[in-house]
């Protein structure tokens, strides 16, 4: 029974410490493609990966226990992607991680062998 008692205490430390991670850029100017103007003083919230909450800084609040970033005079934007990229040339595959460092997510391969 202590044994269990034990486990049971283990677990909810466990769980306490696994509890969800938040992140939160305040302030900052958000370009999402579906406007063409840009939204001013928005706060983003992320959670697990995801984008849980987009809103004026005003109205809408870092959750308690988030990361916050102070973002003014910063964008967030989507992913880029690049539309003609030739990895068949040497070293076009060792450049890739170039591309992901400047905010290019995906790429497409006018040439390649992948």
């Amino acid at each position: 029974m202590l044994l269990l008692l034990v486990f049971a205490a283990a677990l909810s430390a466990l769980a306490s410490q696994a509890q969800t991670t938040s992140l939160a850029f305040t302030h900052v100017t958000v370009i999402d493609g579906t406007d063409p103007s840009p939204r001013l003083d928005h706060t983003v919230v992320i959670r697990d990966n995801r984008i849980v909450a987009v809103g004026p800084a005003a109205s809408t609040p870092a959750p308690t226990g988030a990361r916050v970033f102070e973002a003014q005079g910063k964008f967030l934007v989507p992913g880029f992607w690049d539309m003609h990229v030739h990895t068949v040339v040497p070293g076009g595959r060792e450049v890739l991680a170039l591309y992901v460092a400047n905010g290019v997510l995906g790429v497409r391969d006018m040439a390649g062998d992948w």
